[in-house]
């Protein structure tokens, strides 16, 4: 038959009833193989439908191999193993329901399950072989059931009679009524009765609907209707019928009929295990195929499963019915229907089913037989215990609660005894004989447990519901341990099958978790009810049993590497349940203390907590070979790749978070012992090698990456935060991992911080969904664990960079502290921290407190870390991030410091009630974070490390004043403020220090005690820690830390007695002072201690005494302790740390020492008698001993001994000055003698590497030679120069050669008033003194006191009477010297003398006495005696180097004189008199050549030009100057002022200064000046040709000028400054200009043409007279001194301003210009244009012409007289005619914005020469010269007709008007004929009537153009055809008949378009008409010529002509 889904043909097997895809007859039989006569056929190619006896329908393919012999070859199907390998989620029934559903407790277990399902891998053990070979197959055949089996229908309960007969339904044999059996199909059976349709029931109709022609309903004809007591009734009346129909007996009555006479088939068991055979091999075929389920499983469940059950207890059967059911159970969890388990339990016989299995598991024996019966019954068990199974039964009993008995359904669940199947399968688990009876027992064990939990549980609620005192319901786990169960389960753990492995471990797992829950709810239940007798189930029992037995070795290590997911989710689990409560246990999650303990006397403590078991089994995961490593390798391939299920990450990370924090808690117990590890007992030694071992694992693993890619894995993300998921739980079990491993590992700790995974953390930590209750139990939030892991990341990350601190890696600390913090910050951990800080805490006990109070202590210790962290970065950017970050209210900072004043009263509280319970609250540990965190924003670096971790050379606490001032430093003094009034309540301190509330918070608080009084410089607060009663105690400790070698604890006591003593007093409250003395004298007792190096504890003892002398330093600060100081600790001092050695010893630390010993005695030496009670024990010798002593050679060392040492000399110097008692005063002698050696000594030395002390010692040094010269003042000044104090300072100063010279190199090198220094010279002085900035002594730098110094120096050695005196001015001058390059030694001597010039002359002098009364001596006489000397030796090394040198060497001299501002300085010391000479004298050789960059300096200085404007006027008569001396400064100022003019810098400069009126009545008033002296001198000095007047000129040029680097200058004249520079030099400038003509009409008479290219404007002269004639106000005044004669003359040069000026006196009277030549210039101009090549120049000559000519006919007469006009027409004829043959005609086309353009390109040239022509025409000599060019008319006509602008057409109009009046008088020729005229006029009336249609036909838009106009002129259309029309006019008179006619026509049409315009368009604007009114005016006046014309009087009388007329007469303006 044809399958037609497929088209395959398949047939029919009649003998056995099946389908096969091959023909019968060639199919190979198997029977011989597995019993089994029905054969296997595999699919076969496709063939043709022939040889088909029937045609009926097919099969679909999915039901092709229900019954198949392959099916039967597959029977190990039906002995599957359980293992996690095969689960289908259910998608149809509505057993569908999640296993983590009610009634089951799931407070401990874990958050998800694996469903555990066979898989179909055969296995070759007993259930296959007994199944498969000993009981085989039984071949199924249809059996007709006998009528007297059915008395009524079983499908609609109809009774049976003679009207209701009874009919076979021919596939399933049962019997039926006629309407339940009334369907006919053809079925594919053989037989005669099957060739038609047959008739079939209603159930069977539905499947072969469906193609399903062998149903499994068949079956249930023998399942349902055997009875055995009526077979053996039957047997006994008809024999036995064997299976085939036949008797198996020969004798028996007779065979018994049916109705319809066929033989009744007995129903026996044979055919029920035929039966249940068959159903078997179809279910397992359907496993195949589960897709088919639906089609091939169609018998409800209510009618499978009892049909099968009910065969359970018969010992022919119960074989085959416990393999039929288990295969259905399995069938059932694969597809997801639990309905057929359910049944099991909710059918009638369910107690007796269910004792049925029971007894098949309790068969006895080892037969095949029995494993096999066993294996399929603990199979059938696995699937009914099913959690998923039993939650849907009892949720139905939820559901459908009205509708059932109360209780029944759970009775029915109930009936289950589970403690006996548990007792059977766990005896089941240890046979050895069959795997898999072993694999399906450990896996029915753990489904047990959990339904044992379930009740358990179940009947706790219900007696506490209940109020019942027992229970109904004891749970079997508390046996296991007793019963060996629990080491069973154990044992199997190590078995070789991978599969019970994984069972035995989940079922281990499943163990444990049900006995923490059922031990949870049965102590609530027991203290509720106070019930003693019920026993308990104790999981650390079974855990200790579990580790004792090995189960946590190399077989879960195999597991946990198992590829396949639910085996090693079996491993986890069972892992996770032996260690889940370190993690969900408050305690066992803890975060480990990041400091230490003040004790060192711990031990290690008992575990109270109950989590010892947990531990033990945690640490002995992690040592035992290949766990840890699976563990991470599991996480390391999901982290790869995602090839392992979530939830398994989830377990595995839960593992290692419990092995981590296991190993963190045992580290921090063992390290809190305080003992060396080899000190420790045996058991502590093998404790800490299982934590290296577990430690060195992860390490090796890279645990740190895995876990940081675990936590920042978007795989892990979640779209609602909120819901915890997997993911979530996943990232917070590894947020729990990296909070352990950094405080067990260092390496992990570090790889975590620079793995950038606190970002994400602290992301995390954000999210608002993470802030609901963690799945570890309501006592955590899940946003709890990142918050613990961001703050441990940041401690330890703190804690890494103090250690590169302490091992001296500055910069990468620096670098790294920033990066963490700046990531912290980034990431937004501020407002995080903010914000949950801002929530308070309720001291009332509950888990969301202890849940609160773990968020704050983790927030507190991210406060700590972050300010730590910011402390760390020595760029303090981190702290500007910071406040950046928490804003300038500092919440962050008040909200901790809140919590601390709120918290220490609770905590006091709680301790004194005894409450202070950890595991309820964990209050100290709270303390101790806020303490943390308090002194972390107080401004601590550092953490309480252990004492282990320091060394004898790491000081920690900085000494007094080392705490850095930065710009937070009164942040943190307000920190330490409020810190302090916290701290100091409640007696808080001192009971903290003594350790009574907790030996924990002891060093927090010590902490952050030292550092608020570190920190603040408020004497309140030190006041308030002293008040607060913790001296003692601090002394206590001291003493301790002392004792014990403790440098942290004893430094930071040092700190606070050291920061709190000096505000100890005798009036203190508590009067401890005598204890601080007391500590003084201890101090200095162990100073004097003699050191031995063979003594163990010498580096110790030597440590003790360096801390004591730093604690005396601090407390010398306290006055009150001074004398004890004094009296007993200084002279120890001396005696035993100040010498030679130790002072220049190569130890750092040693010279520190005896820094901070100086330091102390710098203090006390404050009072005077402290002072000479020190400097009588000889320190000042011992202190210049030490100075001197020390060699260059030396310099390498520091040199901080030697600059406290210098201030000690400098103090006790100071105390030798005063008068006073002689107790008060130093003697002379005894300090005094020493210092200006030590002085000179220090200053002579070379520098050294370390900058910062050299400087000091400079300073001091310094001040100490101010000081000396400071005491000079005192000396009258009429004794100076035979003083013996200035001369023996003068000998002592001259015997250091060395000092001077570096003194002198100080002054040439040095930058003093920020002149610039010259690299480009070596100073031949050697190198300078070392400079340093800030003040010294009353100087505010170091330079300014140099130079005093040199001052002094300098004045002194010249009015003295040493002998040597002399020494210093040769040194200056490098007297005695070898050098070679002189030019390179005068320049340096150059330097040095400019530089020392510039600061003696500087506005605020630094080298005035200190003494007010000796300024105005030092003003008038030391200042001139210092300036002329060092003057003198400017000018003969200048003299040297011009005579000397080369031209480079000259210009590198004058740029070194620009840049020291040489020449400045010399014009300022110029304004003394005595000081001229010699100041003129070195300013002449610095400008020599005058270059612009001197120049330039020179002016912008506005003392030095107001100087120079002065010396122009200067005058020898009042001054000794002589007459010469004055006229040469005279002429050099002027000449500097001329050559800045020149170089355009002058009228810059005076503009910037303010000086332009000044300059300009200077420079005028020395124009006029007339000296022959003088102007001898300025052609000596100046080039040839100048004069004085010219020099000054050019400088007011400059002045006046308006472009400073311009060719062409314009001057900016305001009216005054021109009117008053007119009557000034008005006439002087018109003689100059006169002159400079004259001479150049000489020079070209003599030298030809070569004059004539000699430019005018250059000169000075021209310039001012041009500039001043372009102002109105002056050009009068210019007039009547006989100015308008030199503007013609420059105005013949071209010059537009001079024709601008002569076209304003045009205006005036044309007379003046024409009586100067005026018009003479302007032709000459006009003629020279191509030379002159200035346009404007010629338009401004034409104009003036035209106005000459127009306004006056003498001027008119002039013009045509002169020689001139005749090459001016010429030149203007030309012109015209150029224009006109490149003029263009207008397109006819163009449009009118194009036209616009024409409009506005006019040649104003070519209009200006036709209006000047014009104006010339009524001259008739020049008219006959126009007449004359024949060429020049129809140029003219031609222009009138196509010229390319209306303007030029408008002015060739107006020359042809101004022509035609004069043509038929003079002109002779042709082309002045009128006709010829007229038609040219005629051809501009046309083309403008043509243009005008072409735009009307374009549009209606264009109409306009007809009177538009020209945007710039008045010039258009109309007007070219007005001034047509009025050239016309004149031609009248001469015009022909025919012209006339013309003329006629022509504007009958203009006037008739014109009135039709205006009378249309009449509303525009007159803008648009414009010139229309003219054109009209002028057509109406010829008409009226030609009135007597019959056409004229015809165009008047058309109809609305005079209308019209009068309409725009009466409307248009322009008319």
């Amino acid at each position: 038959m044809k399958d037609e889904a497929t088209g395959r043909y398949f047939y029919v097997d009649h003998v056995n009833k099946k389908t096969t895809w091959e023909h019968p007859g060639k199919s190979v039989s198997n029977s011989s193989m597995n019993g089994d006569s029905s054969s296997s056929f595999a699919p076969a190619a496709r063939v043709e439908p022939r040889g088909m006896a029937t045609g009926f329908g097919f099969v679909p393919a999915s039901t092709t191999t229900t019954t198949t012999a392959a099916a039967s070859n597959m029977s190990s199907a039906a002995t599957a193993q359980p293992s996690l390998s095969h689960f289908t989620p259910a998608t149809t029934t509505s057993w569908n329901n999640n296993s983590h559903s009610k009634p089951f407790a799931t407070g401990s277990h874990s958050n998800y399950e694996y469903s555990y399902k066979p898989s179909l891998s055969a296995v070759d053990d007993q259930s296959t072989k007994y199944y498969s070979s000993i009981l085989p197959h039984i071949d199924f055949k249809v059996i007709k059931v006998p009528d007297s089996l059915r008395s009524s229908c079983p499908s609609c309960n109809a009774v049976f009679s003679l009207s209701k007969r009874r009919h076979h339904c021919r596939l399933c044999g049962d019997v039926f009524c006629d309407a339940c059996s009334s369907h006919r199909v053809i079925l594919p059976l053989g037989g005669v009765e099957f060739e038609k349709p047959v008739r079939v029931c209603k159930e069977c109709h539905v499947d072969v609907d469906k193609g399903n022609y062998f149903s499994m309903r068949r079956y249930l004809t023998p399942l349902l209707l055997y009875d055995e007591e009526k077979e053996a009734d039957f047997q006994k009346a008809f024999g036995n019928v064997g299976v085939g129909g036949s008797s198996s007996s020969s004798s028996g009555g007779g065979m018994k009929k049916n109705d319809d006479g066929s033989a009744v088939e007995s129903i026996d068991a044979n055919k029920v295990s035929a039966a249940l055979s068959s159903l078997t091999q179809d279910l397992d075929a359907v496993m195949l195929d589960s897709s088919s389920f639906g089609e091939k499983v169609t018998i409800p469940p209510d009618v499978l499963v009892p049909a099968i059950t009910r065969h359970l207890l018969l010992d022919e059967t119960c074989d085959r019915a416990i393999k039929a059911l288990s295969t259905l159970l399995s069938l059932g969890s694969m597809v997801g229907d639990d309905s057929f388990a359910a049944t099991v339990f909710l059918q009638k016989d369910s107690q007796r089913v269910l004792e049925g299995i029971c007894k098949l598991l309790e068969w006895s024996g080892t037969s095949t037989k029995t494993l096999a019966v066993q294996e399929q019954a603990c199979k059938a068990v696995y699937y009914l215990t099913d959690r998923r199974v039993i939650s849907g039964i009892l949720e139905m009993e939820e559901a459908n609660g009205h509708l059932l008995e109360e209780g029944w359904i759970n009775s029915a669940v109930m009936m289950c005894d589970v403690p006996r199947v548990l007792r059977s399968v766990l005896d089941h688990a240890t046979c050895t004989a069959s795997s898999s009876l072993q694999r399906w027992a450990a896996a029915c064990i753990g489904n047990l447990i959990s339904e044992d939990e379930r009740r358990g549980c179940e009947a706790v609620s219900e007696a506490m519901s209940m109020g019942y005192s027992e229970l109904r319901y004891e749970s079997f786990i508390s046996e296991l341990v007793s019963s060996g169960g629990a080491m069973i389960l154990s044992s199997l753990v190590s078995s070789d099958d991978s599969d019970t492995r994984a069972h035995a471990m989940a079922a281990l797992s499943q163990i444990i978790d049900a006995a923490r829950e059922l031990n949870v709810r049965l102590k609530i239940f027991m203290e509720a009810y106070q019930i003693q007798n019920v026993q308990t189930c104790s999981e650390t029992a079974i855990i200790e049993a579990v580790v004792s037995s090995g189960a946590c070795g190399p077989s879960l290590a195999q597991l946990l590497l198992s590829a396949d997911n639910h085996s090693a989710a079996m491993a986890c689990n069972f892992a996770r349940s032996l260690v889940y409560p370190i993690i969900s246990n408050p305690l066992g999650s803890s975060v480990p203390r990041y400091h230490r303990l003040f004790s060192n006397e711990s031990k290690l403590t008992v575990d109270d907590d109950g989590l010892k078991e947990y531990r033990e089994a945690a640490l002995n995961i992690g040592a035992s070979d290949g766990v840890l490593s699976a563990l991470v390798n599991l996480l390391k391939n999901n982290y790869g790749a995602s090839t392992r299920p979530v939830e398994l990450c989830l377990s595995a990370t839960q593992i290692l978070a419990a092995i981590a924090h296991t190993l963190a808690y045992w580290e921090s117990e063992i390290k809190n012992a305080g003992k060396p590890i080899e000190t420790m007992d045996e058991s502590v030694l093998r404790l800490h090698e299982k934590i290296s071992i577990a430690i060195t694992t992860l390490e090796e693993e890279h645990t740190a990456d895995v876990v940081v890619g675990l936590i920042s894995s978007s795989t892990a993300e979640s779209l609602n935060s909120s819901r915890d998921t997997p993911s979530s739980q996943l990232r917070e079990a590894a947020a729990l991992i990296v909070t352990a491993l950094c405080s067990s590992s260092g390496a992990m700790a570090e790889t975590f911080v620079r793995s950038n995974v606190l970002a994400r953390l602290t992301s995390l930590s954000m999210d608002d969904g993470f802030d609901a209750p963690s799945s570890r139990g309501q006592w955590s939030s899940r946003r709890l664990p990142m918050l613990e892991a961001t703050a441990s990341l940041l401690v330890h990350g703190w804690k890494i960079i103090q250690r590169e601190t302490a091992t001296n890696s500055i910069e990468n600390s620096s670098s790294m502290s920033l990066e963490l913090l700046l990531e912290a910050l980034d990431s937004g951990i501020v407002p995080l921290i903010s914000r949950l800080l801002s929530s308070r805490l309720q001291f009332s006990p509950s888990e969301k407190l202890y849940a609160d109070t773990r968020t704050k202590i983790a927030v507190c210790h991210c406060v700590a870390a972050i300010f730590g962290i910011a402390r760390c970065d020595s760029a303090k950017i981190g702290y500007s991030r910071i406040f950046e970050a928490i804003g300038n209210r500092h919440p962050i900072i008040s909200q901790v410091l809140s919590m601390l004043g709120l918290v220490i009263p609770e905590a006091q509280s709680l301790i004194s009630q005894g409450r202070n319970r950890e595991k309820d609250l964990p209050m100290s540990m709270l303390l101790e974070a806020i303490l943390l965190a308090g002194g972390s924003i107080c401004g601590s670096e550092f953490l309480s490390f252990g004492s282990l971790d320091f060394h004898g050379d790491y000081d920690i606490t900085p000494g007094i004043g080392a705490a850095e001032k930065d710009i937070f430093s009164t942040q943190f003094q307000e920190i330490c403020i409020s810190a302090s009034d916290i701290i100091s309540r409640h007696s808080f301190l001192p009971s903290a220090l003594v350790g009574s509330l907790g030996e924990g918070v002891i060093l927090p608080t010590l902490r952050i005690l030292s550092t608020v009084a570190e920190n603040s410089s408020t004497t309140s607060v030190h006041q308030q820690i002293i008040r607060s009663g913790v001296l003692l105690p601090l002394t206590d400790m001291l003493k301790e830390a002392m004792n014990a070698g403790d440098y942290y604890v004893f430094d930071a006591c040092v700190a606070t007695v050291g920061y709190s003593g000096p505000q100890m007093n005798s009036s203190s409250e508590n009067n401890s002072i005598q204890a601080l003395r007391d500590s003084v004298k201890m101090f200095a007792n162990v100073i004097s201690i003699k050191e031995d190096e063979h003594v163990p504890d010498a580096s110790k003892l030597k440590a003790l005494k360096e801390k004591c002398i730093k604690a005396v330093d601090m407390l010398s600060m306290n006055p009150s302790l001074w004398t004890v100081i004094v009296a007993h600790y200084v002279p120890n001092f001396l005696e035993n740390w100040l010498t030679v050695e130790n002072a220049q010893s190569s130890n750092v630390k040693m010279r520190s020492i005896v820094c901070t010993g100086l330091q102390t005695i710098i203090r006390v030496i404050a009072l005077p008698t402290h002072a000479v009670f020190v400097a009588n024990t000889g320190l000042a010798a011992t202190l210049s001993n030490i100075i001197c002593s020390r060699e260059n050679s030396q310099q390498q060392n520091h040199t901080e001994v030697e600059t406290l040492a210098i201030q000690i000399i400098n103090i006790l110097l100071s105390y030798s000055e005063k008068k006073g008692p002689s107790t008060e005063r130093i003697e002379a002698g005894v300090v005094d003698v020493y210092a200006l050696d030590v002085a000179c000594h220090l200053l002579s030395r070379d520098e050294n590497q370390d900058y910062n002390s050299t400087m000091m010692t400079s300073k001091l040094a310094l001040e100490i030679l101010l000081t000396i010269l400071d005491t000079f003042d005192d000396i009258p000044e009429s004794e100076m120069t035979k003083s013996t104090r200035i001369i023996g300072f003068m000998e002592t100063i001259v015997s250091h050669e060395s000092f001077l010279r570096k003194l002198f190199a100080t002054a040439q090198l040095s930058n003093p008033h920020n002149f610039e220094s010259d690299a480009s010279f070596v100073s031949f002085y050697g190198k300078p003194i070392c400079m340093f900035e800030g003040a010294c002594g009353r100087f505010e730098r170091s330079t300014d006191a140099a130079m005093n110094i040199l001052c002094w120096i300098s004045f002194y050695s010249v009015i003295s009477h040493s002998q040597n005196s002399r020494v210093v001015w040769d040194t200056i001058m490098l007297e005695g010297e070898d050098i070679a390059d002189h030019f390179r030694k005068n320049v340096s001597i150059v330097i040095f003398s400019a530089k020392f010039l510039n600061v003696l002359s500087h506005e605020n002098n630094i080298c005035r006495p200190k003494n007010p009364s000796k300024f105005i001596f030092f003003q008038d006489t030391v200042l001139p005696i210092v300036q002329e000397r060092l003057l003198n030796i400017l000018s003969g090394c200048c003299k040297e180097i011009f005579e000397t040198s080369r031209h480079e060497n000259l210009e590198s001299f004058q740029s070194i004189c620009d840049r020291y501002r040489l020449p400045q300085k010399c014009l300022q010391l110029s304004t003394n008199l005595s000081l001229i000479e010699v100041a003129f004298e070195v300013l002449e050789l610095s400008l020599i050549g005058f270059p612009r960059s001197i120049l330039e300096g020179v002016v912008s200085d506005k003392l030095s030009l107001t100087s120079l404007f002065n010396f122009l006027g200067f005058s020898s008569e009042a001054t000794i100057i002589s007459r010469e001396a004055a006229g040469k400064i005279k002429v050099l100022s002027a000449a500097i002022l001329s050559s800045a003019g020149n170089l355009h810098c002058l009228g810059l400069a005076v503009n910037n200064l303010g000086l332009r009126s000044f300059g300009i009545a200077s420079l005028s008033a020395a124009c006029l000046e007339d000296d022959d002296d003088v102007e001898a001198l300025v052609e000596d000095l100046t080039e040839e040709g100048s004069s004085m007047s010219t020099l000054c000129l050019n400088g007011l040029i400059d002045i006046l000028s308006s472009s400073a680097h311009g060719m062409e200058q314009n001057l900016m004249l305001s009216a005054p400054e021109a009117r008053a520079i007119s009557s000034g030099l008005g006439k002087k400038l018109s003689s100059m200009v006169i002159e400079r003509f004259v001479h150049k009409a000489e020079r070209e008479h003599v030298l030809g043409d070569i004059g004539s290219n000699e430019n005018m404007r250059q000169f000075p002269e021209v310039t001012l007279l041009c500039a001043l004639a372009s102002s109105k106000d002056s050009l009068t005044e210019l007039c009547s001194c006989g100015g308008l004669e030199a503007l013609s003359l420059v105005a013949g040069e071209g010059e537009l301003s001079a024709v601008n000026a002569l076209l304003e006196v045009c205006k005036v009277d044309p007379a003046m210009v024409v009586s100067v030549d005026g018009h003479i210039s302007a032709l000459q101009v006009i003629s020279r244009s191509s030379e002159i090549n200035n346009q404007t120049a010629t338009i401004a000559c034409l104009s003036l012409l035209m106005m000459i000519a127009t306004n006056s006919i003498d001027g008119r007469e002039a013009i045509s007289n002169s020689d001139e006009v005749v090459s001016c027409f010429e030149f203007a004829s030309s012109t015209i005619k150029l224009i006109t043959a490149e003029s263009k005609t207008f397109s006819n086309s163009e449009s009118e914005e194009v036209a616009e353009d024409r409009y506005s390109s006019g040649s104003e040239v070519e209009y200006e020469f036709l209006s000047f022509l014009t104006s010339l025409v009524p001259n008739k000599k020049c008219r006959e010269m126009i007449f004359s060019d024949e060429e020049f008319l129809p140029s003219i006509e031609k222009l009138a007709t196509e010229a390319p602008t209306y303007e030029l057409q408008h002015a060739a109009l107006l020359y042809l008007d101004s022509c035609a009046r004069f043509i038929q008088y003079d002109a002779t020729d042709t082309h002045h004929d009128a006709d010829m005229i007229c038609s040219s006029l005629l051809n501009i009336i046309d083309s403008s009537q043509i243009r005008r249609k072409s735009r009307e036909i374009v549009g209606s838009s264009n109409i306009g153009t007809f009177g538009t106009f020209s945007k710039t002129h008045q010039f258009n259309e109309n007007l070219v055809l007005a001034s047509t029309c009025q050239v016309l006019e004149a031609l009248i008179p001469n015009l022909s008949f025919d012209n006339l006619t013309k003329v006629h026509c022509s504007l009958a049409a203009v006037w008739n378009e014109t009135l039709l315009f205006h009378w249309s368009l009449s509303r525009r604007t007159s803008s648009r008409t414009r010139n229309g009114g003219n054109l009209m005016f002028n057509i109406s006046s010829i008409f009226l010529l030609l009135v007597g014309r019959s056409d004229t009087q015809i165009l008047f009388k058309a109809p609305g002509v005079i209308e019209k007329l009068f309409y725009l007469i009466m409307l248009d303006s322009n008319c």
